[in-house]
Formats: C-alpha cells, structure tokens, sequence
C-alpha cells in the first residue's frame, strides 16, 4: 500500500523532524536538533511488539533537511507544534487519512538520540472504507533509539538507508523519483 511505503519512508531516516520545507539556518532557529553528520544506526521498536528493526543511514548536513523539505513540498506533512524541550506535533495527509503524531525528543543528536512517537489516525473527508477501516484501528506507539557509529564508511553516500547490512535505498534519490511522478 502507498501509504505504507511513503510512512515507513518519510520516518526511515528516524528524522527529528529538521526542516520542514525551510533552510537549514530556519530550522535550527525554529530549535529543531540537528544529527551530527555521519553513520547512525538506528533501533526502532514498535510499542507491544517483541520485534524490533535495526537499520542504519549516512547523514550529512543537509539530507534530513532534504525529506523534510520534499515532504512538506509534497503537502504530505506539516510542524503543528514546537514546544520546549523536544516536544513536537506534526500532521501527516496520505489519501484519505490524517497522521497525526506526538513526538518527544531527547539526546544530544551529536552522539546519540531517542525519539517517542505516539500517532493517532483519523480519516479525511475522501477517505475509501478501507482507510475508514485503518483510522479506527488505534495507531501504535513507537520508540526509535539512534546512536552515531562513526563516519559513513566508504563508498556510502548521504541518505544511504541500509537493513540489515544491505542498501535498501538512497532515500535522497527516492524523494527525488517520487517527486518527479504526477
């Protein structure tokens, strides 16, 4: 489903929401965190789920700016709320149904941080009944745990998204194929 792809996409960098749609100076303003460039890896854990992902990115200065900005380009997701210390509420539209999410931040984002993520689904005004159906269905809550491993090793590029040790994708050359669709 599109809609699982494009979520699991816009959060796959474990972004601390850096940039939505504005310079990287405007963002640092707004007080969004920055990751310090290099290899992060990443633990993911879905609330109530003994499962758990591990994946890794190469960050440089500007690539969580670059998702941010081409979701927020693409109309996908807006910044509602900034509050102080790390609180943030964002709104994310796919089709018929209305992301929104309670993120709370913590860590220095230069050596390690942990983002909590709490999302309610609601369905818009088009929303088809099978996404009537995913709205009323509650929304789990996760927890993303990233840690600065060093720098990108050779070879890896900004937005290199790995799992698993594999390169899944380029999520810079993604954002780029998605938005050059109709």
């Amino acid at each position: 489903m599109r809609f699982t792809r494009l979520f699991v996409f816009v959060f796959a960098l474990g972004a601390p929401l850096a940039g939505c749609g504005e310079s990287e100076k405007a963002a640092a303003a707004a007080g969004f965190p920055e990751r310090a460039p290099g290899l992060w890896e990443q633990l993911s854990a879905i609330d109530g789920l003994e499962a758990r992902g591990v994946s890794r990115v190469c960050v440089d200065a500007a690539s969580d700016q670059t998702i941010w900005a081409f979701a927020q380009g693409q109309g996908l997701c807006a910044l509602k709320e900034a509050g102080a210390g790390g609180a943030y509420v964002t709104e994310c539209r796919q089709g018929g149904l209305i992301l929104t999410s309670e993120i709370a931040l913590s860590g220095d984002f230069k050596t390690a941080y942990e983002m909590k993520i709490a999302t309610t689904m609601k369905p818009g005004e088009k929303a088809t009944p099978m996404e009537k159906l995913m709205a009323s269905t509650p929304a789990p809550s996760a927890t993303i745990t990233a840690r600065r491993i060093g720098e990108c090793e050779a070879g890896q590029r900004p937005g290199d998204f790995f799992v698993g040790g594999a390169l899944v994708s380029n999520l810079l050359e993604r954002a780029a194929d998605l938005q050059s669709r109709p």
